[in-house]
């Protein structure tokens, strides 16, 4: 199986939800398949935008796929 390489970024350390699991940590670099995939931060969901679906492919440790959640006012 091919693994892509992921970092989602946020402003401080929360757990990372890929598909509605569990599957790290924000600001690390995860490692996933190939696909389309649905990120978010879990509760409370203070954080903007609430999720984002990307297709994940064409990734490495050194460039990876970078998604970024900013914090809500």
């Amino acid at each position: 199986m091919v693994e892509e390489s992921v970092i989602v970024a946020y402003a401080m350390e929360r757990d990372v939800y890929i598909d509605g699991s569990r599957c790290g940590t924000t600001n690390q670099l995860l490692k996933i398949p190939i696909g389309n995939h649905t990120f978010d931060l879990g509760t409370p969901a203070t954080y903007s935008p609430k999720s984002v679906t990307k297709l994940v492919y064409g990734t490495s440790p050194a460039t990876p796929l970078v998604i970024t959640f900013e914090p809500e006012l």
